[in-house]
């Protein structure tokens, strides 16, 4: 079924409900699964040129790869082959280069409404990997607790 799984993962509840489908999937199939975090582009350019504030630049990439670790040693608890990735740059184009070099099966990303603004601002990831889809995407979407 899927050999390779590529994750988009926060550490958010989205994320972590993601993280439980992936790895229900990978146990099933047996399959590898790849945690990715992806920062803006705007840090990768502060980053590079020194002109970000470097302490919070760097308590921003601490926390993503503690989120990263943390995911890991979940799925790593169930049994599954895990390993992580982190990345800058614009997310859906990221995550679709990754995808396609370790030859993903399936990518699986969490669905996080988005506001007016937010939308106006960036463009949501799920329409852009749609657009040019390097494999299968699964976009997991949060129950209320009634089901619907």
């Amino acid at each position: 079924m899927y050999r390779k799984i590529l994750l988009a993962y926060d550490g958010s509840s989205d994320g972590r409900g993601a993280l439980d489908e992936a790895a229900d999937i990978a146990m099933q199939s047996q399959a590898e699964v790849v945690l990715l975090a992806v920062v803006d582009v705007g840090m990768e350019v502060a980053n590079v040129e020194g002109t970000g504030p470097g302490g919070a630049i760097d308590e921003q990439m601490r926390q993503v790869r503690e989120v990263l670790a943390e995911g890991s040693e979940r799925l790593t608890a169930r049994g599954i082959k895990a390993s992580t990735s982190f990345l800058a740059g614009h997310p859906g184009e990221r995550i679709a280069a990754l995808a396609r070099e370790i030859g993903a099966d399936l990518i699986v990303l969490g669905h996080r409404p988005h506001g007016l603004w937010s939308r106006w601002l960036q463009e949501p990831v799920g329409p852009f990997l749609l657009s040019d889809p390097p494999c299968s995407l699964l976009v997991c979407v949060a129950r209320s607790d009634d089901g619907h």
